[in-house]
């Protein structure tokens, strides 16, 4: 036998050895949160005294919230930490109807904007919400202010997305 081919195997198997103690690196995973942003008063509006009108009840969101998956293209480019804002239209049957980029917030553009919102518009669709209704009132013969029902109505919120890489959901 050749120094050259005595060699050869002891230093695969080393390499081998080598190899398979180390640990790699685990894959880069994506996480995102999500935020309800409140309507701003109204002009002139004291924000600790704003209150919602008798006449009118708000959506909300019922139930689990599905949250937007971290685009995988912008994963694998090391997009990091992105924010979304969107407003989301809720129809009379608490269905998410319309989901549109939200004047609450600026993004900031990148080469995977678009993909961050149809992640974000995605997830959105699958919400649930108690609709928004206006309240009905009935005024009685004595004066007296009475209930009558309340209507489902169209309405919006805004919501603040926010995907990072750090592990870390905010």
């Amino acid at each position: 036998m050749t120094r050259g081919s005595s060699f050869t195997p002891a230093f695969v198997a080393a390499g081998l050895l080598l190899i398979a103690g180390c640990q790699t690196q685990p894959g880069i995973r994506g996480y995102s949160s999500v935020e309800a942003i409140e309507p701003p008063p109204a002009p002139g509006e004291n924000v600790q005294q704003a209150e919602i009108p008798d006449d009118y009840s708000p959506s909300y969101v019922k139930g689990e919230l599905a949250k937007p998956v971290y685009p995988p293209d912008a994963l694998a480019a090391h997009a990091r930490k992105y924010v979304v804002y969107v407003t989301v239209t809720i129809d009379p049957s608490g269905r998410a109807s319309n989901v549109v980029r939200s004047m609450r917030g600026i993004d900031q553009p990148n080469a995977f904007s678009e993909e961050f919102f149809q992640a974000v518009r995605n997830a959105v669709l699958t919400w649930e919400f108690s609709p928004a209704h206006n309240i009905l009132w009935s005024r009685g013969p004595d004066g007296e202010m009475s209930y009558v029902g309340a209507e489902p109505v169209v309405s919006t919120m805004d919501f603040k997305f926010t995907f990072d890489v750090s592990g870390v959901v905010r």
